[in-house]
């Protein structure tokens, strides 16, 4: 056998090799499985350095990075003027020579006086480039076919880690939802109310600072009543007026807005955003809160940096202000609905039939439509077992539709209705729709005098309605 093959042999078993090292490496931190990769590289090509970055907006995030035979876990840069942003912009394989010199503005390449730079995207299920794994030497990197299909192997492992990660984000998410939903759909106090929204929101959406702004007259004028994560106490000082600042906008827009470089762009003043200004806030978000077709006010997030947010950042933004919204009316209506609760309450007193009728099936009735029959009594405790039901359900099955048919139940109460709105704005996370057929007589006679309205969420008279919509849904999908 000629030398150069059986240098090609040797080659090939140890690209192999690492492989299989890397496929040991079993998923649970997914920074373990960066480090192991840009380990790998950089020992089997022999290179100075090699990284896992992530693309967020106009920046790069380093998850991993061995340089000279450590490992690093920080840097956030620009985008724009690196090596990273031809490779995003190809889609595909990329050697650049003479990186320190054709890149000028990437301070890094300069200052580790990096030649050669090879970059491969990491392309998602969405087909969208999320990250791009780097190798670099102050010397020509000269790699083959087979190299460059090794490298295509450790970007698919990139990719299912973190879309792993992303997708388990999503789900604790959507569990933090529920359990706020529940809890704050139980405070009776509407400052408490707002505390807890606040202070949570800044939590699950991951931002420096959240607020509740909310309507303080006719006229449209508005004021901020509760805030997290704040530096200084102006919030409390200023009254905005009709369409003006955070909250205005959002409510003369009637939909979620996004306000980027706040006090740098002319068309975005600091004089119409005092609390931003004297908060550092740069970039920041208003999300309508709405009861029924009514704004009640507006939930405003906001970074101190030039941080973007993101789609997911947004999607929990909106569910958190459609729960806000249900939690401050019912706050705000909480002394005048006690007494029916109470009667409601006491209505379903027999364990045993609760125990049966908390047992309802989630049926698959048609491709990506689940059917969730209800019969009996719909308590709030009930509604909260149907939806963690559905919402499990929906996730795992892959439904895009679900038909929440409540013809054979005979009561419900307030938190219960509260509830059904809840799995609504949960579901809108996951992307899915949800019907509500068979309202009786009786039931939407107890929902009038209880004052619940269902504006917003789809219903039906009929299931067989129900199913026919859902199908409509479908086919424009």
């Amino acid at each position: 056998m000629a030398e150069g093959q059986i240098q090609q042999a040797q080659d090939s078993r140890e690209r192999l090799a690492r492989l299989y090292e890397l496929a040991l490496t079993v998923a649970g931190d997914p920074i373990e499985v960066f480090d192991q990769i840009v380990r790998i590289i950089a020992e089997l090509f022999n290179l100075r350095v090699a990284m896992v970055e992530k693309l967020e907006g106009d920046k790069i995030i380093t998850l991993s990075m061995y340089l000279d035979g450590k490992i690093l876990h920080e840097g956030v840069f620009d985008l724009a003027g690196t090596p990273c942003a031809g490779v995003r912009e190809a889609r595909a394989f990329c050697n650049f020579s003479r990186a320190a010199q054709t890149f000028p503005q990437d301070q890094f390449l300069l200052d580790y006086g990096i030649d050669s730079y090879i970059g491969m995207p990491v392309i998602s299920s969405e087909d969208e480039v999320i990250a791009i794994i780097n190798a670099m030497h102050d010397r020509p990197i000269h790699l083959g076919n087979e190299d460059k299909l090794f490298l295509e192997a450790m970007a698919s492992r990139v990719r299912l880690e973190l879309e792993r990660l992303e997708k388990a984000k999503e789900a604790d998410v959507i569990r933090l939802l529920l359990d706020i939903s529940q809890e704050i759909s139980r405070l009776k106090d509407l400052d408490e109310t707002l505390r807890k929204i606040v202070d949570t929101g800044r939590a699950i959406i991951g931002v420096d600072m959240v607020a509740v702004a909310t309507l303080d007259d006719a006229t449209g004028a508005t004021s901020w009543k509760a805030g997290s994560g704040f530096k200084t106490d102006t919030f409390r000082k200023v009254r905005f007026e009709s369409g003006r600042g955070t909250a205005g906008r959002a409510i003369a827009a009637q939909k979620t807005i996004l306000i980027e470089g706040i006090g740098i762009r002319p068309d975005l003043p600091a004089e119409e955003f005092p609390i931003h200004m004297a908060e550092g806030v740069v970039n920041s978000l208003g999300v309508p809160i709405m009861s029924g077709d009514q704004i009640m006010g507006v939930l405003i997030g906001g970074y101190r940096s030039e941080r973007g947010l993101t789609d997911l950042q947004i999607k929990i933004a909106e569910a958190l202000a459609a729960q806000a919204g249900v939690a401050i009316e019912n706050a705000r209506m909480y002394t005048k609905l006690a007494s029916a609760n109470e009667r409601l309450v006491e209505a379903d007193r027999l364990k045993t039939e609760l125990i049966a009728e908390l047992s309802t099936p989630i049926l698959p009735i048609w491709d990506r439509i689940l059917l969730a029959p209800i019969i009996g009594t719909l308590s709030a405790d009930r509604a909260e077992a149907i939806t963690e039901a559905v919402l499990k359900k929906t996730a795992g099955g892959g439904a895009e539709v679900v038909i929440i048919d409540i013809t054979g139940v005979r009561t419900v109460d307030t938190e219960a209705a509260h509830h059904i709105r809840n799995t609504v704005a949960a579901m809108r996370v996951l992307g899915a729709h949800c019907i509500l057929t068979g309202i009786g007589a009786a039931i939407a006679q107890t929902l009038v005098q209880l004052g619940i309205t269902l504006e917003g969420i789809q219903t039906r008279r009929k299931l067989s309605d129900g199913l026919q919509l859902a199908l409509d849904i479908l086919k424009k999908s």
